[in-house]
């Protein structure tokens, strides 16, 4: 009859007002009403652990010879001390954990409103050590500002004070590891009325959109300049990046046949100049493999089932034995040159392993370039910066 709702409408309008209503940044409470599986799957991936509160670590002592500052921690299971015999200066609590753990943990120090990077990291299978950016340094310290522009990739919402540095609110995170729309999108629509299209689906979006959703954080490149009166975390998905920003790395980034460094942040450009990618006419991209609602639990024939849905079982009957490990041959892990004792996988896809091509030596820089010009997605133009102070 019209204008009256059948009971089962009622009902239906009720619990999207319910879920609605129930939002918050962390978006795993809400999404798991109609999405269970992959809220659990995602709950066990790094990206759902790139910020909280530290886990238990060692105690003891760690000196930097550098410097010759000697550190101690005391670690327990609700809080972490760090203090360094330098002047006398001490940090006495650490409430928050940057990284997963899969290759190390840095810590945020939190002195009133403000937050500070400690000088000290700790590296699971290694033990402490100094974090990226502090080994050559004559007098580390508790002092390293800690940015929204910083915690864009490890905090899934940052409450920063406008107009300042490195001041936040009271808590400074409505979301702590990474949540359901840095990939999705905006849910509020979506929870309101679950229909297609309401929220972004990463696969689904043009080859530019759907890149850049993984490079938001996986495409750091020498420099990031945002668009006139925007800022880094104004991307959503179902943009282009190039929308808010630009990232602009050096020419030889861009040339498949130059030598190039494993850096911590480099798996969009290596990807993109192997040649897989480069002959799949722009299918092939990070979803190609990773699921991130899914943490496999035997890595090995997880991607190997993907290369091979490319490359077909006939591969396996022409390839050199042993053929199970694609990954561990192709893809390998190896350290960086830009993380203290970390290693990362090599996205080259190179046909033979490191061991038998050689060793890459990093090349010299050269000039800058923007990965991708603004409404110009696949075409580049030279920036060189390097008479520019960068």
């Amino acid at each position: 009859m019209q204008g009256r709702l059948s009971c089962g409408t009622v009902l239906l309008y009720t619990i999207f007002a319910i879920l609605a209503s129930a939002w918050r940044a962390p978006c795993s409470d809400p999404c798991a009403q109609c999405h269970p599986k992959e809220v659990a799957g995602y709950a066990a991936t790094q990206m759902a652990h790139s910020l909280g509160r530290p886990a238990r670590a060692p105690s003891g002592k760690f000196i930097h010879s550098g410097s010759n500052t000697r550190f101690s921690i005391e670690s327990s299971n609700s809080r972490m001390v760090q203090r360094l015999e330098r002047n006398g200066i001490a940090a006495d609590d650490l409430p928050y954990a940057i990284g997963s753990g899969a290759h190390a943990f840095a810590y945020l120090i939190e002195i009133g409103s403000h937050l500070f990077q400690s000088p000290l990291g700790y590296f699971p299978g290694r033990g402490w050590g100094m974090s990226p950016g502090y080994e050559d340094s004559k007098a580390p310290d508790f002092d390293r500002p800690v940015t929204p522009e910083c915690l864009f990739c490890h905090a899934g919402k940052a409450r920063p004070v406008a107009g300042t540095y490195n001041i936040y609110q009271n808590p400074p995170f409505e979301a702590e590891g990474i949540t359901c729309e840095r990939c999705h999108g905006p849910a509020e629509a979506h929870l309101r009325a679950p229909l297609p299209g309401s929220v972004i689906n990463p696969a689904k979006l043009p080859p530019r959109a759907r890149d850049s959703v993984c490079e938001q954080c996986h495409l750091s490149g020498e420099d990031r300049v945002p668009n006139p009166g925007k800022q880094l975390n104004d991307f959503r998905p179902g943009q282009d990046l190039e929308e808010v920003y630009s990232v602009y790395v050096y020419d030889h980034s861009r040339d498949s046949s130059a030598e190039r460094a494993l850096t911590v942040v480099s798996q969009v450009q290596q990807l993109a100049l192997s040649r897989c990618a480069r002959e799949s006419g722009g299918n092939l991209w990070c979803g190609t493999w990773h699921d991130p609602h899914e943490q496999p639990a035997n890595p090995k024939m997880y991607f190997r089932a993907r290369c091979l849905s490319c490359h077909g079982a006939a591969l396996t009957k022409s390839h050199p034995k042993p053929n199970e490990d694609c990954i561990g041959c192709h893809m390998p892990r190896r350290a960086v040159t830009d993380g203290a004792h970390t290693i990362f996988t090599d996205h080259d896809i190179a046909r033979r392993p490191p061991s038998e091509a050689g060793t890459h030596v990093p090349p010299k820089p050269g000039s800058l370039m923007a990965w991708h010009e603004r409404g110009c997605a696949g075409k580049t133009q030279s920036r060189d910066r390097r008479n520019q102070g960068r």
